[in-house]
Parts: structure tokens; C-alpha cells; sequence
């Protein structure tokens, strides 16, 4: 009988040591699962914001779930460590233990009991904390969120701003070119009407093989460069060329101020003037002076124009007014 109390004994405090490891794991495996937690929240937190703030919703309903289930583990071990100390009492008063071993028995459940409140106000400690970090990942979340819309705020100003200084600057360069338009209008005007003109004069001279051809300056500034070209064409006036021969140029290469006096340069027949003058009268074809002036005005712009002066030279002479017509 006297192994009974020992073996009862031995029983009862493997029981309390049962709930003290009981108590260890349990508040072991929650702080790893709040550590993995925490750090699967940080994670997602970068990843995407709205939704972590969700997730952290979630998060914290676990972590409670997780606290409430840990406390009910606690309180499961605390009952039985209560119930550990019931059956020892009981054991001691059926068989007879000693008193000394009934008191080591209630201290040991007792020490049991109180470890048991200790780790769990440790648990509850860290669910708090948990609890507190959840909440901080939210206001995070929540203040970067607001200044994620701060910032898109100030972007959707900035490029608000930026397209009406666009079309500031759209308008502007519209003024300046409709202003570059009207200078350059003004400056042709101005040019134009200062530039020189010149008129001609085509004289005939005795005999008729040849044409005086007289040339003035009637404008505001001087023409350089100038030089005349032309020909006489005996040709049928329904089959005149339109264009003006080339080859006949005679450069001169002189000023011709404004206002000063004419110049003169004769303008011939390529071959016998005189043959070409009675073939006109018998077929009853027209003389034609066709060529152009060329010059420089004052501004650097080349002129070239064209001339065409025609006799009908049915009575061989070329002493009347001569008419104008189309040179191209």
C-alpha cells in the first residue's frame, strides 16, 4: 500500500508538468504565427495598398480567433491542473498520504496554475501587440492611399496647367506667325513700291533692219546688273512663237539710278534684215522685237522681265507706234 501515494504522486505531477508544456507550445506556436503574420502583411502591404487594407481586415479577425482559441487552450489547462489538484486531495484522503505530500502536490499545481496565468497574460500581451501593428499596417495603408490621391490631385493640376500653358503658347506662336505674316506682307509692299521699274521705248532706226530699244529707271531706288536681250522676227502672226528665244542676252552689267537717263540697246535680225523685211511684205507677215530686261534692285532681288512689241509690216516701214503683246 505504501507505493500507491508515490505512484499517485509521480501521476499528478506529470500532469501539472503536461499543462505547463501545454501552456509553452501554445504561446510558442502563436508567436510564430503572429511573426508570419506580421511579415506576410508587410509583403503584401508593398505589393498591392487597397487591398492589404482588406487583408489587414482579415488579419486582425484571424489574430483574434487565434487569441480566443489560445485562451481557451489556457483555461482547458488551468482546468486541468485544478483537476490535477482535486484527484491528489482525493488520492491523499483514500489512501493515506501524508500531509507534507499533499502539500507538495497543491504547491506544485499551484506553481502549475500560476505559470499557466503567466504565459497566458503573456499571450494576451502579444495578441495586443498584434493587434496594435494590424492596426498600424491599416492607418498606413490608409495614409498612403490618401497620398497616393494627394499626389494624382496634384498631377491632374500640374497637367491641367501644362495643357493650358500649351495652349497659351499655341495661341502665341499663331499671333506671332499672323505678325510675321503681316511683316513680311508689309515688307514686300514696302519693297515694291520702293524697288526700280523700268519702261521701254523701241525706236526704229534707217534702214529697218534694226531697233532701238531705249530703257529707264522710273523708280525709287537703283537697279544693278542690267542687262537686255532680244530679237527681231519676221513670223506670222497666227503662228508667232510665245516664248521668248534664248541666246540673246547683251549684260551690261551697269547702275541705272532712279530718275536718270535712258539707255539704249539695239536689237537686230540674226541674219539679212532687208530679205527679211520683203519677205514680210510679200506674205504680209508681222515684225516681231521679242526679249527681256534683267536686273538687281535695291533689296538683292533678281527681275526678269519679258517684252513684246510687234509692226504689221505690210508697208515696209516700222516708223508708227508698234503694239504690245504677250511675251512668255
Amino acid at each position: 500500500m505504501s507505493s500507491h501515494p508515490e505512484g499517485f504522486k509521480s501521476l499528478i505531477l506529470g500532469i501539472a508538468a503536461l499543462s505547463v508544456s501545454i501552456s509553452a507550445a501554445t504561446l510558442t506556436g502563436l508567436q510564430w504565427w503572429e511573426s508570419h503574420q506580421s511579415r506576410r502583411l508587410a509583403v503584401e502591404s508593398a505589393k498591392q495598398q487597397k487591398a492589404d487594407l482588406q487583408e489587414a481586415r482579415d488579419a486582425a479577425r484571424r489574430s483574434a480567433l487565434a487569441a480566443e482559441e489560445s485562451l481557451e487552450l489556457n483555461r482547458r489547462g488551468v482546468a486541468a491542473a485544478e483537476e490535477s489538484a482535486r484527484a491528489a486531495k482525493e488520492s491523499a484522503t483514500y489512501v493515506g498520504v501524508s500531509a507534507q505530500a499533499a502539500q507538495d502536490i497543491a504547491r506544485i499545481s499551484d506553481q502549475a496554475a500560476k505559470d499557466s496565468a503567466k504565459y497566458n497574460s503573456r499571450l494576451v500581451s502579444a495578441s495586443e501587440a498584434n493587434t496594435r501593428l494590424v492596426a498600424d499596417s491599416m492607418n498606413l495603408n490608409k495614409k498612403t492611399s490618401e497620398d497616393l490621391l494627394k499626389a494624382n490631385d496634384r498631377l491632374a493640376k500640374a497637367t491641367e496647367q501644362s495643357a493650358h500653358a500649351s495652349e497659351q503658347a499655341a495661341r502665341a506662336s499663331e499671333q506671332t506667325a499672323h505678325a510675321s505674316e503681316q511683316t513680311a506682307k508689309a515688307s514686300a509692299q514696302y519693297m515694291n513700291a520702293e524697288q526700280a521699274v523700268m519702261v521701254l521705248k523701241p525706236i526704229a532706226k534707217t534702214p529697218h533692219d534694226a531697233v532701238l530699244l531705249e530703257y529707264k529707271n522710273i523708280g525709287r531706288t537703283p537697279a544693278t546688273d542690267t542687262g537686255v536681250r532680244c530679237h527681231l522676227f519676221v513670223l506670222d502672226p497666227l503662228l508667232r512663237p510665245v516664248r521668248v528665244p534664248d541666246g540673246y542676252r547683251s549684260y551690261q552689267g551697269n547702275v541705272l539710278v532712279q530718275g536718270g537717263a535712258a539707255r539704249e540697246d539695239v536689237c537686230a535680225f540674226s541674219g539679212d534684215g532687208e530679205a527679211a523685211l520683203k519677205d514680210a511684205v510679200a506674205k504680209k507677215y508681222w515684225v516681231y522685237l521679242l526679249g527681256g530686261i534683267s536686273y538687281k534692285d535695291a533689296f538683292s532681288r533678281v527681275h526678269d522681265e519679258l517684252f513684246c512689241f510687234s509692226w504689221p509690216y505690210t508697208a515696209g516701214s516700222l516708223t508708227y507706234e508698234p503694239y504690245r503683246c504677250e511675251a512668255k
